[in-house]
Parts: structure tokens; C-alpha cells; sequence
């Protein structure tokens, strides 16, 4: 209740609540750090129980945010839909605390002998896995198949694509620009263009690790949860919708075409950056002149991915009609200072047409 009175005696976000209406859902921050059923990644048990933490963070929650509960006195449900006549379907979803299982770890994975793959897919694939949860994921398939709207918009916390990284960079054994010098460095040897003594020391010391398969870089998103993800495009494709997945928790931008595991195109995912949290450019210590490659690195090195913006704040709008929905990414060059500029040079417009499931330049 302190921490959310703090957040809001900000002049800029009462502001903003007065101004604009609010459609919220809560991330994992809302109770502690990569929280599901019953318990979090940063919660000890000298904090009590984590059942308790929970009840006491949505009531908080409850009280301070502009929401209706859906159900009365029922504050650990906040799955609902809003319907915009028949041109938009939301239904905001819980990916965080009702139903989700725990994330998995690569590090329990990582033996004395090397990455144990098989394992990890029989894991990340298990059917009985849940980020829903089997009451709201059966209430959302009702929605996806009955629902006749245009566009079915999915309003939920973390990254849907398939953000699928080279295993080494994935299990953090090497950086993005260290997987490239390697890759580039085994190609020269393949070609019998001799390396230097440091090349061919790093050579040596790396090479295994791109015998690894390439792997989801966060397992706490829908990557985490292969199968369920697998039944829900499954269910959207054979629905014939107009599905597009709206994200956020990664503080960062992107843009991703979705498919079924047989590589039938089901939907677009649009993921906003964050208004003031920092992202990738900061847990990766990217120089400026860095951003520029690493993203295009990410968009070569990951299927379906379209854009990103691993660097600015801001924020997503998005509009609708009933041939196509537009994503402006809108980017703002200082959160320090009560006046900033757009950065215009930084801004995209994306858009997929109905029926399309495709992402192209507006």
C-alpha cells in the first residue's frame, strides 16, 4: 500500500489517469519477482508465507488500480474480456499468478557433461505444463472459437513468438557478439584460412558450444511452456481468427509473426517497451553503437521475428478497423526531464492485414 500511495503522488501519472481510461493486468512485480502459484524467484522463507504475500499484494492491488474485479471478493482473478462492438475482442489475460508453474532453469541442465538436451525437451514440452492455468485457458479457448469479432487481441504480460537464440547465447555461455566471432572464426578454419594464436585459443575453448541446438533465451515467457502455447495457436489457426497478442514485461520492442508447430502463420505479436524501466541495452551493457547491430544480429538470428527496439522508452498504440491494425512504437529521447523530444528517427509503424497474419511497413 506504501510503495503504490509513493507511485501515485506523481503528478504526471495522476495526470494521465485523468486523462485516459485504463484497461490494467498485473505482472509478476505486483508480488515479487518471477512469481507463479506458489512461490516467486526472489522469495525466501524467512518472508513468511508466499500464499499470504500473494492475497495481500492483490489486495493492494485491487484497492489502488482502476479495476472491477470480474468476480466480487475473488481478487486473485483478473482474467476478462471487453468487447469494442464487433470490430475488437480483448480478453486480458493472467500469464503470472493464478495457474502459471514454475519456470524452468537452464541451470538445471547444465551437468559435468555438457547441456542435457533431452531432458530439457522433455520438460519444456510436458502437455500437463501450464501459464494459464486450466480454468482460464478453457474460458479463453470458449472466447477464441465462439467470439466473432474481426480482431481477436490477446492482452497479457510476456513475449508469445518464439524467441529461439543459439544455445549458447541462450544458456548466457557466450554474448550475442561472442557467438559471432565464433561462428565466423570456425567458418575461416573450415576454409583453411589460418587465425591467429588468440582467434585460435577462443576457437578451441568455444567450439562446443555451437554444437548446441538453439533454445528459448527466456523460459519464463510462453517459451517455458511449449505445449500449452502449441494448443492455444492451434485452437486460434482452426478458429480462422484474426489473432494478435499484445506483451510487455521485457521492457523492450518487438514485432513477431506467429505459427503453429507445423508452420501454419496464426497471428502477429506487438510487445510495447517500457515507459521508464531500463531493457536489454542495459542487462547486456550495450554501447551506443552497439544497439544497431544487436538488433539487426536479433531479427537475423530469431524466425518470425520482425523489429525491435532494445534501447528506448516508450510506449505502443495501436488502432484498429476492419481491414488491417496499426502498431506505432513511439520513443522518447530522456524519462529524466519533465520536457523531452520524440525520437522521431527511432519511431516504426508497423501493420498486418486481416486475414494476413503478416507484419509489413505501414
Amino acid at each position: 500500500r506504501q510503495r503504490y500511495a509513493q507511485y501515485r503522488s506523481d503528478p504526471d501519472l495522476q495526470a494521465a489517469h485523468k486523462k485516459h481510461p485504463f484497461i490494467t493486468v498485473w505482472d509478476d512485480h505486483e508480488v515479487a519477482n518471477d512469481a507463479w502459484q506458489q512461490g516467486a524467484e526472489n522469495h525466501q522463507q524467512n518472508e513468511g508465507d508466499f500464499g499470504q504475500r500473494k492475497l495481500h499484494a492483490l489486495k493492494a492491488y485491487s484497492e489502488w488500480m482502476p479495476i472491477r474485479l470480474p468476480v466480487a471478493d475473488d481478487e486473485e482473478r483478473i482474467y476478462r474480456s471487453f468487447q469494442f462492438g464487433d470490430l475488437v475482442s480483448l480478453h486480458m489475460l493472467d500469464t503470472r499468478i493464478l495457474g502459471r508453474d514454475k519456470p524452468l532453469d537452464y541451470r538445471s541442465y547444465i551437468t559435468g557433461n555438457g547441456f542435457n538436451g533431452a531432458q530439457f525437451q522433455a520438460d519444456i514440452n510436458d502437455q500437463q505444463r501450464s501459464l494459464l492455468g486450466p480454468e482460464q485457458r478453457d474460458w479463453l479457448f470458449d472466447q477464441l472459437i465462439q467470439n466473432q469479432a474481426t480482431w481477436q487481441v490477446l492482452g497479457q504480460q510476456v513475449l508469445m513468438g518464439r524467441m529461439y537464440l543459439p544455445g549458447a547465447i541462450a544458456t548466457q555461455q557466450l554474448s550475442i557478439e561472442g557467438f559471432a566471432r565464433l561462428a565466423k572464426l570456425a567458418s575461416l578454419a573450415a576454409q583453411g584460412i589460418p587465425l591467429s594464436e588468440e582467434d585460435s585459443a577462443y576457437l578451441e575453448t568455444f567450439q562446443e558450444l555451437l554444437t548446441l541446438p538453439s533454445l528459448p533465451y527466456n523460459l519464463d515467457a510462453w517459451d517455458g511452456y511449449e505445449a500449452e502455447r502449441a494448443r492455444l495457436l492451434a485452437t486460434t489457426a482452426a478458429a480462422g481468427n484474426n489473432l494478435l497478442v499484445l506483451a510487455g514485461d521485457t521492457h523492450n520492442a518487438w514485432a513477431n509473426e506467429l505459427k503453429t508447430l507445423d508452420g501454419k502463420a496464426c497471428g502477429v505479436e506487438f510487445a510495447t517497451a517500457s515507459v521508464s524501466s531500463p531493457g536489454l541495452e542495459v542487462y547486456l551493457g550495450l554501447s551506443d553503437d552497439a544497439i544497431s547491430p544487436t538488433e539487426t544480429q536479433l531479427t537475423q538470428l530469431i524466425d518470425g521475428l520482425k523489429y525491435t527496439n532494445i534501447k528506448d522508452r516508450g510506449y505502443l498504440f495501436m488502432s484498429f478497423n476492419r481491414t488491417e491494425a496499426q502498431a506505432s512504437f513511439i520513443f522518447v529521447d530522456d524519462i529524466l526531464k519533465p520536457h523531452y523530444q520524440l525520437l522521431t528517427e527511432r519511431a516504426k509503424t508497423l501493420k498486418v492485414q486481416a486475414g494476413s497474419q503478416q507484419i509489413s511497413e505501414a
